[in-house]
């Protein structure tokens, strides 16, 4: 994905995913569509928690989902892994113009260097996209909890 479009990410972002082969060999097992809310994309309250915290919060925007949509039984928000942000992000970029991640990143739920969550995201809106791995909680506020929504189902 990086090779594909390189001036989308940070410009040592092929080294940095060719050197960690949780990176390089990762593949989705199934083909997904997800539905991400660009207004609002981190839920609130969710910058530099920690991992569990944010997929605990996650899951309580997934049962609230629910709730709101009864009538459709297999929807869910879950995290993505580090890839899943990254091809969210070119695809509204390819069709908007515009990043998705412009000040923020969202953890993964991947892991990088060993137990390390991964992130994805920007410093600024005219930067460049990155994916590292941070297990640090802190009050910096630039690491969130992006809920992305999906239809668990059989086709």
């Amino acid at each position: 994905m990086v090779a594909e479009d390189p001036a989308h990410f940070w410009h040592k972002e092929l080294e940095y995913a060719n050197s960690r082969p949780e990176l390089r060999n990762f593949v989705l097992p199934v083909a997904v569509e997800v539905g991400l809310r660009p207004s609002e994309l981190a839920l609130p309250g969710s910058f530099d928690k920690s991992r569990e915290t944010q997929l605990t919060m996650i899951e309580a925007y997934s049962q609230e989902l629910q709730k709101q949509f009864p009538n459709i039984p297999n929807i869910r928000a879950i995290m993505l892994p580090s890839t899943g942000y990254a091809q969210a992000d070119r695809a509204y970029k390819a069709q908007t113009g515009e990043v998705l991640f412009r000040n923020y990143s969202a953890r993964a739920l991947d892991n990088l260097s060993g137990v390390a969550p991964a992130f994805v995201g920007r410093d600024l809106p005219g930067g460049r996209l990155y994916v590292n791995g941070w297990a640090v909680v802190s009050d910096s506020g630039i690491v969130g909890g992006v809920p992305a929504v999906v239809f668990v189902g059989n086709r």
